[in-house]
């Protein structure tokens, strides 16, 4: 006979859950359920005002009350300025990001993510010599920093530091000039925007795609942003056991060979290791394409 679970999460204020996800403790007594929160009638694809964590028996299923923890004015100010979100006259918005959670040897969690959104715009163009016009669809991605959030469990407030980075890529497509016009909005991956996260006892070890000039820079200056695939190249963070962001530095440099780094289809291993495919791109008939993948074998010392 089956177990009665818990019907939902009913969350104060009006907040409503997005992107909820469960994982088991490392005792394999508890069960986190962990999402992101936005204060609006339904979850929200696009943005993100906060997130929320709750326990569950891992026997009985009984879930505990969830804490939520809401993003501050200048919380969503720092992340807008390092290219996670949009400034409007109501205030900052943050994109919203998919979390993933690991649990520190100490007990403590950490929530990592990076706030990314993609976006189609349709457009018609100038009339040229001949009076004639033709549709432009544009599709966009739009990726920010890596965030890590250190919940209090008990449920008070939270820690955060932000990795900062900004990558804005698009692919464009045009109709003809016809009277009549199809153009269908192209597709974008946001393959860019991944990352893998790994802890390393009560550290952190974080391997993600930035720029050269944004890596050289302090942690603290503007962040450079990466305007073409070509300019990422694959890089790693360390956040140390006092929860602060130790350094930041290029892994691999890719050269004038174009490469995909696909970390968010990583393979979990029981070492130090990370394992995760890498896509090399060439020039197509009419695009670029990804010719063949190899496997990368990466250690974390």
């Amino acid at each position: 006979m089956g177990t009665k679970l818990n019907p939902g999460i009913i969350l104060w204020g009006g907040a409503a859950v997005n992107n909820c996800h469960a994982q088991l403790a490392k005792d394999g007594k508890s069960i986190f359920i962990y999402g992101i929160i936005s204060y609006s009638s339904q979850p929200s694809e696009f943005w993100c005002s906060g997130f929320m964590v709750a326990r569950a028996d891992a026997k009985t299923f009984k879930l505990s009350a969830p804490f939520t923890y809401g993003f501050g004015e200048a919380f969503l100010q720092s992340i807008v300025e390092k290219g996670g979100g949009i400034k409007t006259k109501k205030g900052y918005s943050m994109y919203n990001l998919v979390p993933q959670m690991l649990e520190m040897d100490n007990g403590d969690i950490a929530l990592i993510g990076s706030a990314n959104i993609t976006t189609g715009e349709f457009s018609q163009s100038a009339p040229d010599m001949n009076n004639r016009t033709h549709m432009k669809a544009t599709t966009t991605l739009n990726a920010g920093p890596v965030v890590v959030l250190f919940p209090d469990l008990k449920g008070k407030a939270f820690d955060y530091e932000i990795i900062p980075r900004r990558i804005e890529l698009y692919k464009s497509a045009s109709s003809g000039s016809q009277p009549i016009q199809i153009v269908t909005a192209p597709g974008i991956s946001n393959v860019p925007a991944e990352f893998i996260a790994k802890s390393l006892g009560n550290e952190i070890v974080i391997i993600y795609n930035d720029n050269l000039a944004n890596l050289s820079t302090s942690a603290d200056e503007k962040v450079k942003v990466s305007k073409k695939t070509g300019d990422l190249e694959l890089a790693e963070a360390f956040i140390n056991k006092e929860k602060k962001l130790e350094y930041r530095k290029v892994i691999n440099q890719t050269d004038k060979v174009r490469a995909t780094y696909f970390l968010g289809d990583a393979i979990p291993t029981n070492s130090s290791d990370i394992v995760f495919p890498i896509g090399k791109e060439g020039q197509g008939f009419s695009a670029l394409k990804t010719f063949f993948t190899n496997w990368c074998f990466l250690e974390i010392k």
